[in-house]
């Protein structure tokens, strides 16, 4: 994995969450629901598809707007963060692969590579001007069924100052993660206009 993490140039994998998560998080870890619930640790959860809540789901180098949009429109009074996860410290061998929503999950460097295919009856990823480290798909899931440590996360992205002074102190002060302002992260991947997903609508930007 770690040369097609090179070859395509990949440094982060992309996880969205509530900011009253991060005092949890940066204690132990990012962790799958099911062993949050086992555990009896505190979390807020999303509310999202109850599929794979045994797994952290991922996304490689940017969110999927589809799916986080829809989530802060329905918790639009909630505040979310956006964590950078260093691609080179997950274990893929304990993870799974979605290339579309409601795929087969695929698995191995196969599944993974999987998620940089050709969708048919759709663009090219050339004609959509894709970098190499983005799937194909804002949709392509990365799914980790075991703790991902707090060293991995090493930049957390809030969408304005309000925010990031309320929960800024819930982040230990040794962390090496950066902590900033910043809402790239919070609007839609450049190829937006070529997919029609459920006749999804950006958010306000």
């Amino acid at each position: 994995m770690k040369e097609i993490l090179k070859e395509k140039k990949i440094e982060h994998l992309i996880h969205f969450t509530n900011a009253e998560n991060l005092f949890n998080i940066f204690r132990y870890g990012l962790i799958p629901r099911t062993e949050l619930v086992k555990r009896d640790i505190e979390s807020a959860f999303n509310l999202r598809s109850r599929k794979y809540h045994d797994a952290v789901a991922l996304t490689i180098e940017f969110p999927d707007y589809t799916q986080f949009n829809a989530i802060r429109f329905r918790q639009h009074n909630l505040p979310w963060v956006i964590l950078k996860i260093d691609a080179s410290k997950i274990n893929y061998n304990a993870c799974a692969y979605s290339p579309l929503k409601g795929s087969e999950l695929r698995y191995g460097q196969e599944g993974f590579l999987s998620l940089f295919d050709e969708v048919d009856d759709q663009k090219s990823r050339a004609e959509m001007e894709l970098d190499a480290c983005y799937p194909t798909t804002v949709q392509s899931k990365v799914l980790c069924y075991e703790t991902i440590p707090v060293d991995a996360i090493k930049e957390v992205h809030f969408p304005d100052a309000d925010n990031y002074w309320i929960y800024k102190g819930t982040i230990p002060k040794k962390s090496k993660a950066q902590v900033k302002v910043d809402r790239s992260y919070f609007r839609t991947r450049h190829d937006f206009e070529f997919w029609k997903v459920n006749n999804y609508k950006p958010l306000p930007q």
